[in-house]
Formats: structure tokens, sequence, C-alpha cells
């Protein structure tokens, strides 16, 4: 399946929740921490999709991203984004490819599959690793920012 990455900003939203990332134990806080916001938002219906997917992100960050590392919760009119930052700016997300299952490596590939866009970008001094749940898909936006997105 073709990947591609345009780097971009995710759509404007509002931060509802941050979490520091200083181990792999700490995804299990985030996971508990969203469990609980998500839940209180009855108009949106996805939160095991924001759970898994960030769970992917978070981890992603703390392994191949470097301090200071972090997971942020959005909220925007059309619902939420995970923002995985860490200072790795040099270090590209991508899909691993010809790994076994079980090894690893599927973490990107699942945010694709699962979230509404995917994009990447990096500043002066962070990386950012972002999803979005709910709404429109960007790529079929016109005028919207891209995101990474598998081809059918």
């Amino acid at each position: 399946m073709p990947f591609s990455v345009v780097r971009t900003t995710p759509p404007s939203f509002h931060e509802v929740g941050a979490w520091p990332l200083e181990s792999i134990d700490d995804v299990a806080t985030v996971r508990a921490g969203l469990r609980t916001l998500l839940a209180a938002d009855p108009d949106f219906t996805d939160g095991d999709s924001v759970v898994l997917v960030a769970s992917e992100l978070a981890t992603n960050a703390v392994r191949h991203g470097s301090p200071p590392a972090g997971l942020r919760l959005l909220r925007g009119p059309e619902g939420y984004v995970v923002d995985a930052v860490d200072a790795a700016t040099d270090v590209v997300p991508h899909i691993s490819r010809g790994r076994a299952p079980g090894l690893g490596g599927f973490g990107i590939a699942l945010a694709v599959k699962i979230a509404t866009d995917v994009g990447s970008y990096a500043d002066d001094a962070v990386k950012h690793v972002w999803a979005r749940f709910g709404g429109v898909p960007a790529l079929d936006a016109p005028g919207a920012g891209a995101a990474a997105r598998l081809d059918a």
C-alpha cells in the first residue's frame, strides 16, 4: 500500500489535556487520562480509536524520539487531535516495511488506517506527529491541510 506524507500542522484545535512521556510506563497514564477526558464528551463516540492511536504515537515518541517527549489531546469543532511531541526533529516518521507481525513498527500504519488524518511537522526544537479523529479527511477538502493517508 503506498504511503505519502505531507508535513503539515494539524487543523486549528485547542489543548484539553497533556502528559509528559519519560518512559514506556507513562503510556498507561496517558491512556487512562485520555479515557477520562473522552468519556466526558457525550457527542464523541470514537474514544477507543483515539486511545489506541495515541498509545502507538506516545510509544513511538518514547522509543524513537528524544526527550523531552509528551502527548497532547486537542479539541476542535469536528473532533479531536492527538499530538505526540519529542525533540528528535531529524527523525522522520515512516511506516516500517518488511517486519514480521509482533516485531513492532506498525504504529504509524495503524494511525493512518484508523484516524481521519495523520501528519507530522517539526519546528526548531520539537517534532510533532499527530492524528485527527472526526470530520472530513483533509486530502478530500480542497485547500485544507494535507495529511498522511494510505491509498485504497
